[in-house]
């Protein structure tokens, strides 16, 4: 059978449930299935298939949001991602187009603005609200230098002061870090006070946030993620 697979994901009962009935109504709509959560929604696109996922953008839950598109993305599944939702916030918006998300359309607009938007993210197009477009696009920007800024200063580090800083902003003491590392709590210290320097910090609460949002926020990984994951 021709056509999109959509599957939609709203806290909104009544509103996942409109759409669903009006998109598999329109042309170029092979099927159109609901999962009422993240954890749902990805099953579905596991089990089904999809080529296009409408999912919900609340502001206070907009981490969940990037983690249900992370986790859509390590499937390893063609298929685009589209948000909705009733934010007019640039940053939250960006932040989800960043995790892989190819667009946002607000909960205002009609169905037919959905569909169009659906059809658009299909062929790879982005899609914001007018009056959003420029300052989502100026936030995607600095946050790209940001990530890029965070990754040129972990390349400054060795490989053991990336471990070291990794286990301390997964929230390890000095000693259990020599602990798993099987160093002296002194050199540990020497590797923290060196990693600082580079990232011209004055903490080490500071030097494992840097750590930390390399991690979470650039996708960095290496032996520091490899050890935290080992124990």
């Amino acid at each position: 059978m021709g056509g999109l697979r959509v599957v939609l994901c709203d806290g909104q009962r009544v509103l996942r449930d409109a759409l669903q009935n009006f998109l598999e109504r329109q042309p170029g709509i092979a099927s159109a299935l609901i999962g009422r959560n993240g954890d749902e929604l990805v099953r579905l696109v596991r089990s089904q298939g999809a080529d296009i996922v409408v999912l919900d953008l609340a502001t206070e839950r907009v981490a969940d949001t990037v983690e249900v598109l992370e986790a859509l993305g390590n499937l390893g599944k063609p298929l685009a991602a589209l948000t909705m939702g009733e934010c007019d916030e640039p940053a939250t918006i960006a932040r989800v187009l960043l995790a892989g998300a190819l667009g946002f359309v607000h909960k205002s607009q009609g169905p037919e603005e959905l569909y169009d938007a659906i059809l658009r993210v299909a062929d790879q197009q982005t899609v914001l609200p007018t009056n959003l477009a420029i300052a989502v696009l100026q936030h995607v920007h600095q946050q790209q230098q940001a990530r890029e800024r965070r990754s040129d200063l972990m390349r400054q580090l060795t490989d053991r002061e990336r471990e070291v800083l990794t286990l301390m902003a997964s929230g390890y003491t000095r000693r259990a870090i020599a602990r798993r590392l099987h160093l002296s709590p002194h050199t540990v210290r020497t590797h923290v006070s060196r990693a600082m320097d580079k990232l011209g910090v004055h903490s080490q609460l500071a030097a494992a946030a840097v750590a930390r949002e390399a991690f979470e926020v650039t996708g960095w990984s290496g032996s520091a993620g490899q050890v935290a994951q080992r124990h």
